[in-house]
């Protein structure tokens, strides 16, 4: 079964399936596909990805450019006191900053929410300092030139420290749609891990026609510990963890012109070796020169 969706690459590479495959081989062991095809982890990518990303995807500079146009129009000096903002202090309006979180800024949904907490109102209308957008900024300048020196192993150990819960459904309305790290972070990590387990747990059943005490299940590194909690959890039942998983497995129906605008074997290059997506930025953005 495993060699022949991995022809049809309906499967991830990599050398831990290549090993369990071997393996598997060598000792005349059936083997079973416990991961999600990626005809379906691919459409639930693309599905998710909202046009005003697919620019910053194709062509990051120019985007890049005209944001800070954007934003050094829409900058303003705001002549109020308040408890987040003095005096005479240049502001953004979130208006302008909500429609640069799905252009260039691509923010995971923990900076967004530190981000907005710093809102003030004034004459109804919202705004944010200046000065706080530009400290989000130099950090991710500052994390993208970090991970762009780290080694593979670093990489690896930088995943495993900091992995990201997806984004809270309940915060939609105060963050806005989520962002490509956000997106990576649901359907690359936390959905396939729900779907790890829950193979898991079914091939390894009794009466699923395992043999022997023994089931040897490669999984990427930023998978390990995930799946390792969710299938310690007592309380979770088999049913139950269908139940939170069968939606999961559903393909939806990605038009044509946004399937081959979001090239997602590309991105796939990335976490063939590592998954990043649990710390970092999936559409790594070109340096953003703050205004």
């Amino acid at each position: 079964m495993t060699p022949k969706l991995r022809q049809q690459s309906q499967i991830f590479n990599g050398m831990e399936m290549m090993t369990a495959v071997l393996e598997a081989d060598r000792n005349r062991i059936p083997m079973k596909a416990v991961d999600r095809l990626m005809s379906v982890t691919t459409a639930r990518f693309q599905d998710a990805v909202s046009k005003e990303a697919i620019p910053s995807l194709w062509c990051p500079q120019l985007v890049v450019r005209a944001d800070r146009l954007r934003l050094q129009k829409a900058v303003v000096l705001a002549s109020i006191r308040h408890a987040r903002a003095s005096a005479q202090e240049l502001v953004v309006p979130v208006s302008t900053l909500r429609r640069l979180f799905l252009s260039s800024l691509q923010f995971p949904w923990e900076w967004r929410r530190d981000l907005l907490r710093n809102v003030f109102c004034h004459h109804g209308e919202e705004l944010l300092p200046l000065s706080v957008l530009k400290a989000a900024i130099e950090r991710l300048n500052y994390e993208g030139r970090k991970r762009s020196g780290m080694s593979l192993q670093q990489l690896k150990a930088s995943v495993l420290q900091c992995s990201r819960a997806p984004m809270p459904a309940d915060l939609a309305d105060f963050l806005g749609p989520e962002t490509s790290p956000d997106i990576f972070s649901r359907v690359i990590a936390t959905e396939r891990d729900a779907v790890l387990a829950l193979k898991i747990c079914q091939a390894t059943a009794p009466g699923a026609g395992a043999t022997g005490p023994l089931a040897f299940v490669p999984l990427g590194a930023a998978h390990v510990q995930p799946v390792a909690e969710l299938l310690r959890q007592p309380s979770l039942s088999l049913q139950e963890l269908h139940c939170t998983v069968e939606p999961l497995l559903l393909t939806p129906e990605v038009p044509r012109w946004k399937a081959a605008a979001v090239p997602m074997e590309r991105s796939l290059k990335i976490f063939q070796l590592v998954s990043t997506g649990a710390g970092g930025l999936f559409f790594s953005p070109p340096t953003w020169q703050p205004v």
